[in-house]
């Protein structure tokens, strides 16, 4: 595997939080503060093969903690960290799988319904982002995630409470 760099990207928002990525492991084997794990094997903490991503988050309005995540495959894939419209919002996005994370409930994080994610973009003048795979998207707004055209019982697009449609979003990204 090759060494994988992990940014983070503001798009424009404001997040509330301080992320460091792959911050030294202490000496002691203890952060001092919650740890959380994303990406396990089903009911374990052991992380499946693959690269790990290390992020210590330190929230305005709550408590430090520290997140790792497994992170497969990531030569072909997004990898980065990226603020959302939600100030409180983190999307994580490592190899093969992506995360939405309420910085201020560690451990509740989304794992996105879509993979991989190889694109993710602020439409130009639109209050959301927009996640793409090889065949399917993904819109995350101030209240998460709003629509996605792999979530089954979900509407194909959904207007938002602003009134724009999502689809002048996705016209947005390829204007005719």
């Amino acid at each position: 595997m090759g060494i994988v760099t992990f940014k983070f990207t503001d798009h424009g928002f404001r997040p509330s939080y301080e992320v460091e990525i792959n911050p030294e492991y202490p000496a002691t084997g203890d952060w001092g503060i919650p740890e959380f794990r994303f990406g396990t094997r089903l009911g374990t903490r052991t992380f499946r093969a693959g690269d790990t991503l290390t992020l210590r988050i330190r929230p305005v309005e709550a408590s430090p903690w520290v997140a790792l995540f497994a992170v497969l495959d990531p030569e072909h894939y997004a990898n980065g960290l990226f603020a959302c419209p939600n100030p409180g919002h983190l999307l994580v996005a490592a190899g093969t799988d992506a995360y939405l994370l309420d910085v201020t409930e560690p451990g509740a994080g989304d794992d996105l319904p879509i993979r991989p994610v190889i694109h993710v973009q602020r439409p130009s003048g639109m209050d959301f982002l927009l996640i793409g795979s090889f065949t399917n998207l993904a819109a995350v707004d101030e209240a998460g995630l709003r629509w996605g055209s792999a979530i089954p019982g979900r509407p194909r697009a959904r207007r938002r409470t602003a009134g724009q449609d999502l689809r002048s979003g996705l016209s947005a990204l390829h204007p005719e």
